[in-house]
Formats: C-alpha cells, sequence, structure tokens
C-alpha cells in the first residue's frame, strides 16, 4: 500500500513537470497567440492576488501598493 501512494505522488509530480514544461514551450516558444490554460490559471490567480491586495492592511498609501506590486511585501516605509 504504501509503495502505492509513493507511486502515485511521483506519477503526479511528473505529471506537473510536463504540465508546466509544455505551457513554457507553447507559451515562449510558438508564434501564434495560443492560450494554455495552465498560463491562464496563473495569471488569473496572481491578477487576483494584486486585485485584493489594495484592500489589505499594508496598501495605507500610493508608495506601499507600488513596494507590494514589485514583490517588496514590506509595510513600512524605508528611511530616505
Amino acid at each position: 500500500m504504501r509503495v502505492a501512494v509513493h507511486a502515485a505522488w511521483f506519477a503526479g509530480g511528473v505529471v506537473l513537470v510536463l504540465v508546466a514544461l509544455d505551457s513554457a514551450l507553447k507559451t515562449f516558444v510558438l508564434p501564434r497567440g495560443i492560450v494554455v490554460p495552465y498560463a491562464r490559471f496563473v495569471v488569473v490567480c496572481v491578477r487576483r492576488l494584486f486585485t485584493v491586495a489594495p484592500y489589505a492592511p499594508w496598501s495605507s498609501d500610493r508608495s506601499s501598493r507600488f513596494r507590494v506590486a514589485a514583490l517588496g511585501l514590506r509595510s513600512r516605509r524605508s528611511p530616505a
């Protein structure tokens, strides 16, 4: 039973790696605009994160929102 569980996890990991490689190839190599479901999922999730970010406590002023968008998530201003 334990071997079967490990084999299932391994197979799932291989599938995830292959999906990521397929998505990267289709996104960056193919010359035509093709919608890749995995890439679309990632873009939608990141967009939702930054759509919610303006309502977060660290986004009290404009410079804080820009820091969050640049993925520097500190809430305090850096010394000038």
